[in-house]
């Protein structure tokens, strides 16, 4: 079985008492933090440490809070020296912050390109490029029962990416808008109802709508995302979701 905590679900800044893009993955007792947006940190307190760590993108709505999780790497490896850096993966050619932790030995910076897969723990991950300004990754991950989680990271409508994702247990599909406001689109993000239609032509079993903006009525966006495909739901701050394959995700 594989577990999801949601970190932070909003985009690009996070609304009062909200946070942007973070997700531990856990199984077997192995964590992988997926992006480490504004307000993650402070979640992120709340458990134990991540054994590694994945970024999509060098946006700070996915990477704000990179700096305080390394420095808590670190303090941790000045109690203890036998502590290894914190593995940290990103897209090929984006590494564009984090210097500074890196000569103090925090993590060790793994660039990692679409079409790519690495074995993390019991975890296997799977990069694919995405349609955004900056390189981007979305990433396919699945432990050694087979529950396998999915998402999308930002990225325009892209239909060679729901083949990608292809069979999700659950998916987490980013909106930055609805069509009502579909000028977004042009940054590199999709609108509520293309997100459906990227969950239905990936054939997951389910998915998580995230990344929407704290000004924007998450109700209308989840309507219009249910209208492409029924098992859509709102991706929340506090969420745990239970995956196990072949049986769909269930939250609590």
């Amino acid at each position: 079985m594989m577990l999801l905590r949601v970190l932070g679900a909003q985009g690009p800044e996070p609304g009062p008492g909200g946070a942007t893009a973070g997700f531990l993955v856990e199984s077997e007792g192995y964590r992988l933090l997926i992006d480490a947006g504004s307000g993650v940190a402070t979640r992120l307190a709340e458990h134990p440490e991540p054994d590694a760590v994945f970024l999509s993108h060098f946006h700070w709505d996915h990477m704000a809070d990179l700096g305080v999780v390394g420095y808590r790497h670190l303090r941790r490896r000045r109690a203890d020296p036998r502590l290894a850096p914190l593995p940290l993966l990103f897209p090929q050619g984006a590494w564009a912050a984090g210097e500074e932790l890196a000569t103090l030995g925090v993590f060790d910076a793994v660039e990692v390109r679409d079409g790519e897969s690495r074995a993390l723990g019991p975890l296997t991950l799977s990069f694919a490029a995405t349609v955004h300004p900056v390189p981007c990754l979305a990433v396919r991950v699945e432990d050694r029962e087979g529950c396998t989680l999915a998402y999308t990271a930002d990225t325009r409508y892209h239909e060679p990416l729901a083949r990608r994702l292809e069979g999700a247990d659950l998916l987490l599909v980013e909106a930055a808008t609805t069509e009502a406001h579909a000028e977004v689109k042009a940054l590199g993000h999709q609108s509520a109802m293309e997100a459906g239609r990227l969950a239905q032509e990936s054939g997951a079993a389910e998915a998580l709508l995230v990344h929407l903006p704290p000004d924007q009525d998450p109700v209308a966006a989840l309507v219009e995302a249910q209208g492409a495909f029924a098992p859509m739901r709102l991706g929340r701050s506090g969420q745990v979701w239970r995956i196990a394959h072949p049986a769909a995700a269930h939250a609590r």
